[in-house]
């Protein structure tokens, strides 16, 4: 994979202004959503013919007022080596007619330079005050932060499980369009890519926020918000393991690499 076979990609800063101008949704695409869309499975989805087509169709021919975010290149950060490896198999479900944005609107482990509170404000805007439909697990950090966040607004919300959530997202689709919503915020895993894409038929900005929680609380709240954990003697795969399901429970992960020990940083 090279950065010239790879579509250009608006920055975290432009699709995050591109959401407030236009009220137009955010679907995210990562490489789980791209092995979902190759017909494999992820670790919140099993393999699922009807969850791929759906994603293929989202990344090829998504409609005008749904953004979709997939992973941009940045060369000198942390995670640039990993996503050039991984990506490859997401190349023929693009379109050169689609213009994406950014998948990073969330991920400061892959995009550093979003970590800052006058970003974290910016992203909050597009939710403080309105009536907020949130699909999201029973006890997440992202909960937490729209509680704190809505200045005057009010929330809507629809609950989801961890793993599987695509079996249900008829059930979650009708949910939100019942809470007659200004705007909805999609933490559900693979399924949210999908539930964008359908709302925004139905006439609600819809934004897949993924497991922003804990780095937006800490950058909006501060370091009372921040745990440390270290995990030792882990190897690779289990600390990917690991970090995977501390994400899905609402923490901000990042991962450094000594030899023999893998500390996971975790920002809650």
């Amino acid at each position: 994979m090279t950065l010239a076979t790879w579509p250009f990609v608006l920055d975290e800063w432009t699709t995050l202004e591109t959401l407030h101008k236009t009220g137009k949704s955010l679907a995210r695409v990562g490489d789980g959503e791209g092995a979902l869309a190759r017909g494999a499975a992820q670790v919140r989805e099993p393999a699922n013919p009807a969850l791929a087509e759906e994603l293929r169709q989202v990344l090829r021919h998504p409609h005008p007022r749904c953004l979709v975010g997939i992973p941009r290149l940045i060369p000198d950060t942390p995670k640039h080596r990993n996503w050039l490896a991984r990506i490859d198999s997401m190349l023929p479900f693009l379109s050169p007619d689609v213009q994406y944005g950014s998948a990073f609107l969330t991920r400061p482990d892959s995009a550093p330079a979003i970590r800052t509170p006058i970003y974290a404000r910016r992203l909050v805007a597009l939710w403080s005050g309105k009536h907020v439909a949130l699909v999201a697990e029973p006890e997440t950090a992202i909960l937490r932060l729209v509680q704190r966040t809505l200045e005057g607004g009010s929330l809507s919300h629809v609950l989801c499980p961890h793993r599987q959530t695509y079996a249900q997202i008829d059930r979650i689709e009708r949910e939100v369009l019942a809470a007659h919503a200004d705007i909805a915020l999609l933490s559900c895993g693979p399924a949210a890519t999908c539930l964008s894409n359908r709302l925004v038929h139905r006439g609600l900005q819809a934004i897949d926020i993924g497991s922003a929680g804990g780095f937006l609380l800490h950058e909006l709240f501060g370091a009372a918000n921040t745990l440390r954990v270290f995990a030792l003697g882990f190897p690779r795969t289990g600390t990917t393991s690991l970090a995977a399901a501390l994400t899905q429970a609402g923490l901000q992960v990042a991962h450094q690499h000594p030899r023999w020990l893998h500390p996971t940083e975790l920002t809650g």
